[in-house]
């Protein structure tokens, strides 16, 4: 199974189709990714939003190297071959390898390596076009499901919730101890919380 990837348009197209709400999903709009659902067409659980994606992934998701989407988009008009080579050596990827990658590492051969990244050439160069005519509806749902660094919407949701929770639970603390105390004493406190315990900083290398 491949991951490819999806245009806006199209993503929205499939979740009407499929009955999903595409404001669950978190769009990664520079490699076309979605970050909290599988993007492999054949899987059953293609873009069901899911909390932990990398539990679903976790039986294949070591085998594809780093920055492999991002390198095929970057250099879409280079040939399969000159893409590989340049995801091997890691020439976009943060953390750089030590030393050239090899096939065998990823459990992979050239030929399969190079089908994969044709694919993704024909996907981007689709989603360009598509990129070119969106309408104005499309950019507006793009900046709605584009995603937050570090923070998944249901723990941003969660977050929301804990600072409101925090904030009321404040307020009442201050309109308690005021109390009696004349002026304001009777009213509840401003409630200044922020539900500082909401979401780490927690990333996952989709690039």
């Amino acid at each position: 199974m491949y991951m490819i990837p999806i245009s806006v348009s199209s993503l929205k197209e499939h979740c009407d189709k499929l009955g999903l709400d595409i404001t669950k999903l978190e769009y990664i709009p520079e490699q076309n990714l979605i970050m909290n659902a599988c993007m492999c067409p054949k899987c059953p659980f293609f873009l069901v939003p899911q909390e932990r994606l990398m539990h679903h992934l976790g039986t294949w998701s070591e085998k594809c190297p780093k920055a492999f989407h991002k390198t095929v988009k970057c250099f879409v008009n280079n040939s399969p071959e000159e893409i590989l080579e340049k995801v091997l050596v890691g020439e976009l990827s943060r953390e750089k390898p030590a030393s050239k990658l090899t096939l065998e590492y990823f459990s992979s051969s050239k030929q399969e390596a190079i089908t994969y990244i044709k694919l993704l050439i024909d996907a981007y160069k689709m989603i360009a076009e598509e990129e070119a005519k969106y309408t104005p509806e499309i950019k507006e749902l793009l900046k709605k499901i584009t995603r937050v660094p570090g923070i998944h919407h249901h723990r941003r949701e969660k977050k929301n919730k804990s600072g409101a929770q925090n904030a009321a639970a404040q307020g009442r603390g201050r309109g308690k101890r005021n109390r009696g105390k004349g002026g304001r004493g009777n009213s509840r406190g401003r409630g200044r919380g922020r539900g500082r315990g909401g979401a780490p900083q927690f990333w996952l290398t989709f690039e």
